[in-house]
């Protein structure tokens, strides 16, 4: 079975390796646990009748914990690199993400920005309502147990609204800078 390094270390990428001076413009944290394995599928390509059948295996992006459980974040985790990337390098406070009440990008935003032990502490998400399911209610408690600050709106227009006030007062109020992840 794939296991990715414990520690988190940026070796370099395709990107960068291509273009060099990419990385002056486009910083990025280090989060992924690379490369993803690429499994051959050979029951269900036999199923399908196809001779080769290969996942990518971008689940496993996150990394692993010290148990071997898969962290959360799937192929989420390879755009939030560049995204926090830029949050640090603009020296943010905090993240901000939008979605609905059981959004998966969500979660994975509120729970790598936790993880990261730098100035980018804490996350706020702006949600609105979805239809009730395990789902949904299984998200929602995977943000509140990472700490994620939740502020539930009842439709898109209320939320945008809403949020340019609440940037406006925390960095009146308290100082902060967030950085918003659409």
């Amino acid at each position: 079975m794939y296991r990715a390094p414990a520690i988190f270390h940026d070796e370099g990428i395709p990107l960068y390796r291509a273009f060099p001076r990419l990385q002056q413009v486009l910083p990025r944290k280090a989060l992924c646990a690379l490369p993803t394995p690429i499994d051959r599928l050979d029951e269900l390509g036999s199923l399908l009748g196809i001779q080769r059948l290969y996942c990518k295996r971008d689940d496993l992006s996150g990394g692993f914990d010290a148990q071997g459980n898969p962290l959360y974040g799937g192929n989420k985790v390879r755009k939030l690199e560049f995204l926090f990337g830029e949050a640090l390098a603009l020296g943010t406070d905090q993240a901000a993400t939008f979605g609905c009440a059981g959004s998966n990008h969500a979660v994975a935003t509120a729970y790598w920005s936790k993880k990261l032990d730098t100035r980018v502490a804490g996350c706020i998400l702006f949600l609105i309502p979805q239809p009730p399911s395990y789902g949904v209610r299984y998200n929602l408690m995977l943000d509140k147990g990472v700490g994620a600050c939740i502020e539930a709106f009842k439709a898109r227009k209320e939320r945008a609204e809403r949020v340019v006030q609440w940037c406006v007062q925390q960095r009146a109020c308290y100082g902060r800078l967030l950085y918003c992840i659409p």
